[in-house]
C-alpha cells in the first residue's frame, strides 16, 4: 500500500501533507545510507565500524554482519526511492532475527 493512501481520510483529503511524505522518504534514504556505510565498514573491518560491535570477532563474522546490514540498507533505500512501504517487512524481519539471536547470546554470557 502506498504511504499517501494510508493517511487519506473519507473526503479524500490527506492529513499528512506533501512535506511530511517527502520527509519520510528522505528519512528512509538516510537510514539506508547509514546502514550501508556501517555494513561496508564491518565488511572491510574499518576501525570506526568494528568499534561499535560489542565484542571482538573474526573476519568472517564482520563480513556476515556487514552483509546483514547491507541487506537491510537495500530495503530502506528501495522504500525511499520507490515509496513501496511493503519492502520494509524484509528489513524488519532481518532486524528481528538478528536482535533475537544477539539477545539470546547476551543472556547466556
Amino acid at each position: 500500500m502506498i504511504m499517501r493512501d494510508l493517511w487519506r481520510i473519507d473526503d479524500g483529503r490527506e492529513d499528512l501533507g506533501v512535506d511530511q511524505h517527502r520527509a519520510a522518504r528522505v528519512a528512509w534514504i538516510v537510514i539506508g545510507v547509514v546502514l550501508l556505510a556501517l555494513g561496508l565498514g564491518y565488511a572491510f573491518q574499518m576501525s570506526w565500524a568494528t568499534a561499535t560491535w560489542p565484542w571482538p570477532d573474526g573476519r568472517l563474522s564482520y563480513i556476515f554482519v556487514g552483509s546483514i546490514l547491507a541487506a537491510m540498507a537495500v530495503a530502506f533505500l528501495w522504500v525511499g526511492a520507490t515509496d513501496e512501504q511493503g519492502a520494509l517487512a524484509a528489513g524488519a524481519t532481518i532486524g528481528l532475527v538478528t536482535c533475537t539471536g544477539m539477545t539470546v547470546l547476551l543472556f547466556q554470557l
